[in-house]
């Protein structure tokens, strides 16, 4: 009889560590219903991002005079902006078509839905 509970406690003591190294081993999203959690929160895409701001037509006036008045490439220009809720209006003289087509490039970058209306006359054109 002591035999056989030495036998006993031998085959368990033999089999449990078999079983315990078994369940340490297995990876742990295994051992979640759900899976892992994941890295990057998930939002709905109306929320990854605020959306862009419309300048006023005095902050889009304010940026363009300032940009002329102070781009050395604007120093002997004569120019004026008009900004209202459809457009932006450009007036007055540039000496060359490179000035030209900055400056209404630059007015571009500001105009969101506006339209740009280009009255500015280039002094060396022939």
């Amino acid at each position: 009889m002591l035999r056989l509970m030495c036998i006993l406690l031998l085959l368990l003591s033999l089999f449990s560590p078999l079983t315990l190294s078994q369940q340490q081993t297995q990876p742990y999203h295994h051992q979640l219903p759900f899976g892992p959690p994941p890295l990057v929160p998930e939002f709905p895409p109306d929320t990854l991002a605020p959306a862009p701001q419309q300048m006023s037509n005095f902050e889009i006036k304010h940026q363009l005079d300032e940009t002329f008045a102070k781009d050395p490439l604007f120093a002997r220009s004569n120019l004026n902006v008009r900004v209202d809720s459809r457009r932006i209006l450009l007036n007055g003289t540039v000496e060359t078509e490179r000035q030209h087509q900055s400056a209404v490039r630059t007015a571009e970058t500001y105009a969101g839905g506006r339209k740009i209306v280009d009255n500015i006359v280039v002094l060396g054109r022939t």
